[in-house]
């Protein structure tokens, strides 16, 4: 391939700053509502925290249990 048309591809790729960007067409634009949107239901829990998985993280003042994993022996010792 000629040099010069090398350049022109590579320039051909280039943003031009005096264009302005493509819009999608009228037919292809977002309009209405998503007929593909899943309805979120309200939770009725009243706004509790979950809890969480890793040790160490979960809601304060909650006594822990001694180990990491709930299927692991707890040590006859206290955490603390």
């Amino acid at each position: 391939m000629p040099e010069d048309e090398e350049t022109r591809m590579s320039e051909h790729r280039k943003p031009r700053p005096e264009e302005p960007l493509p819009r999608d067409p009228e037919d292809q634009q977002a309009t209405g509502e998503d007929p593909l949107s899943v309805p979120v239901p309200d939770s009725g829990d009243g706004g509790t925290p979950p809890d969480t998985d890793e040790a160490g993280t979960g809601p304060r003042g909650r006594t822990r249990d001694g180990t990491v994993h709930p299927e692991h022996p707890a040590p006859g010792e206290p955490a603390d």
